[in-house]
């Protein structure tokens, strides 16, 4: 677990910087989630994305003079669909660190041992994010020997890593499921033992769909009404929560729950008090902090719109400069209502949610 310091120190950072970018509001984001793809090796059921080719989409030629443009020092989390699958993926990460911070997050399927020397040649390369749903991802189109071919790339990455020296961490992201409540405590076991994961991350179902999708919504839908889903297993969600919180204590490992309400790593056990924003339907703004994430991080879409957390096109990339964007009527409207409201209908349990209490 020792550079699980890599992926928390970031997560610090963020927040400060998001903070001072909401004081000044003149800065530039400093995260960048480029969307290379909304393609996918893999036909999971509660994906939200289209999985569709677009000829829209942007050219490698257009991620690149993009990414020229990203202030440096910034950091870069390259995702899809399925990131791997970008044909000029080794093309854009490299151009990625050559001034930047960077982290991916894939379902690990296509990584090999050339993919992952090729990862690890970059001292930028900062975190390596892999989704594990259930033991086997039995529930991700998983075929044959998929499993075990995971296991074994994610056991060479973090060997290679520690041979290397190199100071990138291995985060495994949860998303949480009534299917698999009951096993996250094995889940957990099992990416801190068996994979020697760094971090663990735990993500609800988000409830508002406008949230980091690939299709752009109209601006009116940001506070549109939702409702989240409501999990079935919550007291078995909250007894599970408890035994990884009291293992991670005991063990000095990293868990982080999204969103992030509760703190995983101290030896305080939880009650259904201390959760119970979390299944609502509805969102209630009172019981969150106002969020500054739009201040501090984007999403560029394969088809080159930026948005901030909600699907909501502010500018495309192809045809208008990043600074531009960011400081567009479009995007101080959509600022200033964050900023007003703390939270709107559209963050029904987004991940990056904090709680007032916490």
């Amino acid at each position: 677990m020792k550079n699980a310091l890599t992926a928390n120190e970031f997560y610090k950072r963020q927040i400060e910087y998001a903070k001072l970018a909401f004081e000044k509001d003149n800065l530039l984001p400093r995260r960048y989630v480029l969307v290379l793809t909304n393609l996918c090796n893999l036909r999971c059921t509660f994906c939200f994305q289209e999985r569709k080719k677009r000829p829209d989409h942007m050219t490698t030629e257009d991620w690149l003079k993009f990414i020229e443009q990203i202030p440096n020092n910034s950091r870069v989390t390259l995702t899809g669909g399925e990131p791997l699958v970008y044909k000029d993926f080794d093309k854009i990460f490299q151009k990625c660190n050559e001034n930047k911070e960077t982290n991916i997050i894939t379902n690990g399927l296509l990584l090999s041992n050339q993919k992952v020397e090729k990862l690890l040649e970059e001292k930028n390369f900062k975190v390596l994010s892999i989704s594990i749903d259930t033991i086997g991802n039995v529930n991700r189109d998983f075929k044959k020997n998929q499993w075990s071919g995971l296991v074994d790339q994610i056991k060479k990455f973090v060997s290679l890593r520690d041979k290397k020296e190199h100071k990138s961490a291995l985060d495994i992201k949860t998303v949480i499921l009534d299917e698999n409540i009951e096993d996250l405590f094995n889940i957990h076991k099992l990416v801190m033992e068996d994979l020697k994961a760094d971090t663990h991350s735990l993500q609800v179902l988000k409830g508002a769909e406008i949230q980091h999708s690939d299709l752009m919504f109209d601006f009116k839908d940001i506070e549109k009404e939702t409702r989240a889903y409501q999990y079935k297993k919550f007291d078995t969600f909250i007894d599970q929560l408890n035994k990884i919180k009291e293992y991670d204590y005991k063990n000095g490992c990293k868990s982080f729950l999204h969103p992030n309400l509760i703190n995983l790593n101290d030896n305080k056990l939880l009650t259904k008090d201390d959760l119970i924003f979390m299944n609502n339907a509805k969102h209630e703004p009172q019981h969150f902090q106002t969020c500054r994430s739009p201040w501090s991080s984007v999403h560029v879409n394969v088809d080159g719109h930026l948005f901030p957390c909600m699907a909501v096109s502010m500018g495309n990339v192809k045809n208008k400069k990043l600074n531009e964007i960011i400081f567009s009527d479009q995007f101080k409207k959509f600022k200033n209502i964050i900023r007003k409201n703390g939270t709107i209908n559209g963050c029904n349990r987004c991940g990056i949610l904090r709680s007032k209490t916490y």
